[in-house]
């Protein structure tokens, strides 16, 4: 019994020092890539860094084990394959849905408020990877890598067209979250960044191992149009029934983001309570 339990902390450790060394390699990829520095918005990049790749890799640790060798082998090519896709994540917020800035650098000069946004984009694509690969990881990486590129560009264009049209809503209120996001304004940033982390939640929610890729993709793009609708209309009935003392519209104005995150929680919460009853 002792010997048993020796041997499975033994093997846990082995598990977690793998995972210790590639969080030390993907903080290394984004810190040579971005010359990330240390201030506060560039340290929560970093944060946002270790616990996307935590998300993503969890499904490497779980399931069938293939010898010690070989799942570390296994876990360290989806590991590398995990960091190279979060990478291009964040290239494509930053030239597609953020392209008038480069984040990182707006982020260095002191905008917290892309710090917040890319923090939930890392996230969110956390939440894309951890999905695809519950999914279509096998120890037979050759065949499968193809299906995760794919996957994941095709969850990442859903995922930047629901913040293009979320932000055509605001318009209709006369806010342009971007524009703001821009200009540091950090309620916007909370704003837009639940919508990164619902979306990304409720459109993975299709992937299952058990639909083939052509129904995984035809129900990406339903629960897309879902995911936008329950947003929209989740953080109305927080705006009029929860924060009643004032409006979405002048909380952003006026930057008070502590009544923003307290707004985004309960609009995040109240969407995943939501998702489990349905």
């Amino acid at each position: 019994m002792v010997e048993k339990l020796i041997g499975e902390a033994f093997v846990n450790s082995v598990y977690l020092a793998e995972f210790v060394l590639f969080t030390l390699l993907a903080v290394g990829v984004y810190k040579v890539l971005f010359r990330l520095g240390h201030k506060k918005g560039e340290n929560l990049v970093r944060g946002a860094v270790v616990l996307g790749l935590a998300v993503a890799t969890s499904p490497l640790y779980t399931g069938e084990s293939y010898g010690l060798l070989n799942d570390l082998e296994f876990i360290g090519i989806y590991s590398f394959i995990t960091i190279g896709l979060m990478v291009l994540g964040h290239i494509i917020n930053d030239f597609v849905t953020f392209h008038k800035v480069r984040n990182i650098e707006e982020i260095k000069n002191g905008n917290l408020s892309l710090a917040v946004v890319e923090f939930a984009n890392i996230i969110s694509t956390g939440l894309v990877i951890r999905a695809i690969l519950d999914s279509y990881s096998t120890p037979d990486y050759r065949s499968v890598i193809m299906i995760l590129f794919l996957s994941f560009l095709h969850v990442q264009f859903l995922l930047n067209l629901t913040i293009l049209l979320y932000e055509k809503f605001y318009q209709l209120k006369k806010l342009d979250l971007r524009e703001l996001i821009y200009h540091n304004n950090i309620s916007a940033g909370i704003n837009l960044s639940s919508v990164y982390v619902v979306t990304a939640f409720l459109v993975v929610s299709a992937f299952n191992p058990q639909n083939s890729l052509y129904e995984t993709a035809l129900l990406t793009v339903v629960y897309f149009v879902a995911s936008l609708l329950v947003v929209v209309f989740f953080k109305e009935v927080v705006d009029l029934v929860i924060v009643r003392e004032t409006t979405v519209r002048k909380i952003i104005e006026n930057d008070n983001y502590f009544k923003a995150l307290f707004m985004e929680m309960c609009t995040i919460s109240i969407v995943f309570v939501y998702h489990f009853l349905s």
